[in-house]
Formats: structure tokens, sequence, C-alpha cells
């Protein structure tokens, strides 16, 4: 068990070529998928017919659907859309959201793992979630909990790695951006929790203490 991923076992998940893996892996994963299926009602066809009218109108801040605005759900994901389409073919470009929620979500579970339980554990972790049907699943279909739990890992990864505020705030802001308060408050009740359990404040500065660096 030991020798299973020896190559990825011994490359930094905090590295570019880390997260270039996770994307290479997401899109071997779910790619043709994202690239050949259409749009299924009624989340996908109503996200991407939102994000092509907020481009037609030239209504980048409020999300319209049919002329009304749309107040269901914040904007990112539909900017995204929109983005991606602009670069991409239609199929594989609406879904640039999810492949950017599953490459967050596997970098930051193969960081945190590689930490907690040595470097081996982290590509078996991202794989591991990669496998679980319920990931499987959100990062398959165009809704918005793809891209969410993406951005939410990274804020917890951010905030147990002890890295700034200003970048934990970040992944936090665009989390909240994609599916409102939601997205702030599940990981910094998930990392207040850990810190709690630990006997700790949840402070930022102690987050680099509470992560023991596993050796060699």
């Amino acid at each position: 068990m030991q020798n299973l991923f020896p190559r990825p076992s011994r490359c930094n998940p905090d590295s570019a070529a880390a997260l270039v893996l996770c994307a290479l892996l997401a899109l071997a994963l779910w790619g043709l998928e994202w690239a050949f299926r259409g749009w299924w009602e009624p989340d996908e066809a109503r996200f991407v017919l939102i994000a092509r009218e907020m481009a037609a109108s030239g209504s980048w801040l409020v999300p319209l659907r049919n002329g009304i605005p749309y107040p269901d759900k914040p904007p990112l994901m539909m900017w995204l859309i929109q983005a991606g389409e602009s670069v991409f073919p239609a199929h594989f470009g609406s879904r640039l959201p999810l492949w950017i929620g599953a490459t967050l979500a596997l970098r930051a579970v193969w960081s945190l793992a590689a930490r907690w339980a040595g470097p081996s554990a982290g590509p078996r972790a991202a794989l591991l979630l990669a496998a679980s049907l319920q990931c499987s699943l959100s990062f398959g279909l165009g809704q918005i909990d793809g891209l969410l739990l993406g951005l939410e890992l990274a804020g917890i990864r951010a905030l147990f790695l002890g890295r700034t505020a200003t970048e934990a705030g970040l992944w936090l802001g665009l989390a909240v951006l994609a599916k409102g308060p939601v997205g702030a408050l599940v990981p910094l009740g998930a990392y207040a929790a850990a810190r709690f359990a630990e006997g700790r404040p949840p402070t930022r500065r102690a987050a680099a203490r509470f992560v023991p660096v596993a050796s060699g």
C-alpha cells in the first residue's frame, strides 16, 4: 500500500504542479460529460440561459431571467459560465465553474491529508473524494454545489494551513458570491469546531500549529 502512488506522494501538494495534476484529474474524470452531455433541466439550462441573458443585456451585476431580476442566486456562477463560453465550446464552456470547483476541492483535500496523515495520504484522499457518489454528482452536474464545494474547501485549507487572512477571506468571499452566506458560515463553523475540539481558540495564527507537518 505504501507504493500505490509513489510519484504524487513526492509532489508538493501546494505547488503549481499539484494544481495542474488536480485539474487534469478532474478533466479525465468528468471532461467527456462536460463536453458532450446536453444541459439538463431545471438547473443547468436555467443557469446557462441566465448567463447568456446577462451578457446580451449588459446586466453584469444583476442576474436576469426573461428580463426580470433573478435574486435566487448570486452572480458568480453566471459570470464563470459567460467566461467559459467565451473561450470553450458551449457545452464544455458552461461547465467551467465545475472544473474550477473540482480542481480546488481535489487540491485542498490532497494538501490537508498530506499534512495530517503523511505525504502518500494526499493523493489517495483526493481520489477517494473524486470517487464518492455525492461529489461525483456535484462535479458532473451543472449546479452551483460543485463550485461551492471547491471554494469552501480552498478557504478551509487556507485557514488550517495558517495562510493570510486575505487568502482565506478571498476564497470564502467567492463562495458567498457563489451561493450566499452559506459559503462562509459552513467553512468557518467547521474550522471553529475543529479548533475548539483541540482546546484552542479558532485564531488564524494558531492554525499553523494545529496542522502537523508530516516529515519525509
